[in-house]
């Protein structure tokens, strides 16, 4: 007997998840230092951001988004999954301007950075955080 499995994400279905990404629209809300680009499908924007690094490529303010990535990882290289369209996959590269040994702090302003963003946009909303950087939302991670 086969169980059919629909994925969820924070308790949202398949069923109602976000229109396509739009870069032309997105580059049109930001500010110029920004500089968006939107694939549909990826390993992971993080691996693809290194190759631009790596090959002198990327530019200061350079966004990767995707609407889907099939091998995600996050903090001490753990992979992670979500369906399709479902979530916010994006990576950005800001060229160093301090020693790497001074970088430390970076994740930890992220994430109170994301607390803040959230907070002013709802008041209402429970968000907080988890060390060092995992955002909550009624104490369901999301990102």
């Amino acid at each position: 007997m086969e169980i059919a499995h629909t994925p969820t994400v924070l308790g949202v279905s398949n069923e109602v998840l976000r229109t396509p990404l739009d870069e032309a629209e997105i580059n049109s809300k930001i500010t110029p230092y920004w500089r968006v680009s939107v694939v549909e499908l990826t390993g992971s924007t993080q691996n693809d951001l290194l190759q631009l690094v790596e090959s002198n490529i990327a530019l200061d303010g350079q966004v990767i988004v995707t609407e889907f990535q099939s091998n995600g990882r996050g903090r001490l290289d753990r992979t992670f999954e979500a369906p399709a369209k479902s979530a916010l996959l994006f990576s950005f590269y800001i060229k160093p301007r301090k020693q790497r040994s001074e970088w430390g702090f970076i994740p930890l302003i992220a994430g109170l950075s994301l607390v803040r963003a959230i907070t002013t946009i709802d008041t209402a909303m429970n968000v907080s955080l988890k060390w060092p950087n995992d955002l909550l939302i009624n104490e369901k991670k999301c990102a």
